[in-house]
């Protein structure tokens, strides 16, 4: 999405972490013009977790690897409620993490309702929305300090020193977007 890019770098100071880019997110389908280079750090893709959206998911992933994406973040658009629907969930996270993986992807999943199930059920790693989360009422550096190893992508909506410091003390390499409110109208 529209927006900044930082990428922590070990050892450099905070300034030299910090790159501008027109473009921090690769966004839903036709976000971007097709046909052109444009490099993204990462991707961000609401679908239904599925298997019947594995074949939307394996298409973005593909786009994703041709701009140099390091990240397929997906988030559930769908909404599950349990029961079989948390296997069919589970399933598809599944699925999800091998087509990110043949795509040189790694899978980052959007938290939803039901965090801490996910965390204890499943294995794939977070897009730590630090905005989101505390709508949520989460704290997202509780999060981060309770599970420093599954976080693999970062978003934020300003400058948020708590959450930055709290990922360089666990020595995050990945990348952080910001998005500032209202950048996407919305």
């Amino acid at each position: 999405m529209r927006g900044r890019a930082v990428r922590r770098r070990r050892g450099k100071a905070l300034a030299d972490r910090v790159a501008i880019a027109p473009w921090s997110d690769a966004g839903p389908e036709g976000w971007l013009p097709e046909g052109t280079a444009q490099h993204v750090p990462a991707g961000f893709l609401s679908l239904p977790l599925q298997r019947t959206a594995l074949a939307a998911a394996d298409r973005y992933a593909r786009r994703l690897a041709a701009r140099g994406a390091e990240v397929m973040v997906v988030a559930d658009a769908g909404g599950q409620n349990g029961g079989r629907d948390w296997v069919e969930h589970l399933d598809a996270v599944g699925g999800l993490t091998a087509i990110a993986t043949r795509h040189g992807l790694r899978l980052a999943l959007y938290p939803d309702a039901d965090l801490e199930r996910f965390l204890v059920d499943c294995e794939a790693d977070l897009c730590v929305d630090a905005g989101h989360l505390r709508r949520a009422g989460i704290d997202p550096v509780e999060l981060i300090d309770a599970f420093p190893d599954r976080i693999r992508h970062v978003h934020l909506e300003q400058a948020d020193d708590a959450v930055v410091e709290a990922l360089r003390r666990h020595g995050y390499d990945g990348w952080i977007t910001v998005e500032p409110a209202g950048a996407l109208g919305r």
